[in-house]
């Protein structure tokens, strides 16, 4: 029975700048307290082998090594734990990478840190791992093909070798696209690697990095996720696989919670349902540790745009971040309505859509926007036009 962590996309060192110096710092640490937890788990569970899919590092040519270093201090802490790690576009191994400017004696032993596409033997954990790191951030050639060459097509070549006796389970170990964008978007031509690789090169299990969040194509191929939210819309966290022997299928679980909840909150409001979604600013579900955004569509009156500006400010500092993306759109009262289109056709129309909006047609309440600001602009401009004339009158 092989067991194994796979983890990837850490981006240690990310910058974070849209949010304050206190909250970079928290979220920064938070990434690093994240690693720490996944191997703890590890070792609470007995799993001596974790393989790290790229993306350790943000930016890695220009992050400063003391970011690499603090890493090598939380794998270093868990000798009894190999950890078998590549790197990924956002990290190439290049002349100028974080990697190649730290010693190599400042690597801990416990830490195989593959620098070419190559075949890692591991027969004290039951693995042969095909490691195909990146080295350059730009590629549109499939960065595991190669290894993958040699070890025949199919689920039918799962097994032994022409010895008989070779039982390790195979496992690719790469970063790269897996077409994913025409499932979830994203740039597919970068490093592709076709999603069923795994089935066609008789591989037991391919562990990727490049996505970040959970992703599964077929039963032996995964993107784990990042192992930490770095934007609304992650679906993160690490993966505890199990392979019982060469040619089974993997059981694959899901492992790690977010320290900080990024959270995109879209609510449709109307002076209705307004009491409710500013109580909901008022509450924190998870003492203060979540990133919110907030998306306001709708529409509500003056009074009621007003208060929740305030409200927004009351409760300001009840989570992490908050973030406003929309606010909802001021919707004018039935009385501006009407003075503006008080007789004839228009109040027919008007006096229509005041009733559809009632019942909460949204099309209804957009017509409205729509016809007070027309009448609106055109009464300002009737009374600019007059006021100029006067004024050009006098100055001749």
């Amino acid at each position: 029975m092989v067991e194994l962590i796979h983890t990837s996309d850490w981006h240690l060192g990310n910058p974070f700048s849209a949010f304050g110096g206190s909250q970079r710092e928290a979220l920064s640490a938070a990434r690093f307290e994240a690693i720490e937890r996944l191997f703890t788990y590890a070792r609470e569970q007995g799993v001596r082998l974790v393989l790290c899919a790229g993306d350790q590092i943000d930016n890695g040519e220009l992050r400063d090594t003391k970011v690499l270093l603090r890493a090598f201090g939380v794998i270093s802490s868990f000798p009894e734990i190999q950890v078998v790690m590549i790197a990924g576009n956002h990290d190439p191994y290049t002349p100028s990478s974080v990697y190649a400017r730290v010693a190599a004696g400042s690597y801990p032993k416990n830490l195989m840190f593959v620098e070419r596409p190559q075949v890692v033997e591991l027969p004290d954990h039951g693995v042969r791992i095909l490691a195909a790191p990146l080295t350059e951030r730009h590629g549109r050639v499939n960065p595991i093909v190669d290894l993958c060459a040699g070890l025949g097509t199919g689920d039918g070549d799962r097994g032994a070798s022409e010895g008989g006796e070779d039982t390790a389970v195979i496992i690719g170990l790469a970063h790269g696209s897996a077409a994913v964008s025409e499932r979830l978007g994203g740039d597919s031509d970068a490093f592709p690697i076709p999603p069923r690789l795994a089935v066609e090169a008789g591989l037991d299990y391919l562990a990727l990095g490049d996505w970040h969040s959970h992703l599964s194509l077929g039963e032996r191929t995964y993107y784990p996720g990042t192992h930490e939210p770095l934007a609304f819309g992650d679906d993160a966290g690490s993966l505890h696989v199990g392979i019982e022997e060469r040619g089974t299928i993997p059981t694959v679980k899901r492992i790690g919670s977010p320290i900080y909840r990024w959270e995109e909150l879209n609510r449709t409001l109307r002076d209705e349902n307004l009491e409710e979604a500013l109580a909901e600013l008022g509450q924190s579900a998870d003492g203060g540790s979540s990133v919110i955004r907030l998306v306001y569509d709708g529409f509500v009156s003056l009074e009621g745009y007003k208060r929740l500006e305030e409200q927004l400010t009351i409760t300001e500092g009840i989570d992490f971040a908050r973030f406003v993306e929309r606010m909802p759109d001021i919707r004018p009262s039935a009385d501006e309505l009407r003075a503006i289109a008080s007789e004839g056709y228009m109040k027919q129309v008007v006096d229509k859509l005041l009733l559809l909006a009632e019942d909460g047609d949204r099309k209804a309440d957009e017509a409205l926007l729509r016809v007070y600001s027309y009448f609106s602009a055109a009464s300002s401009g009737r009374k600019g036009g007059a006021s100029s004339a006067k004024r050009q009158g006098k100055s001749r």
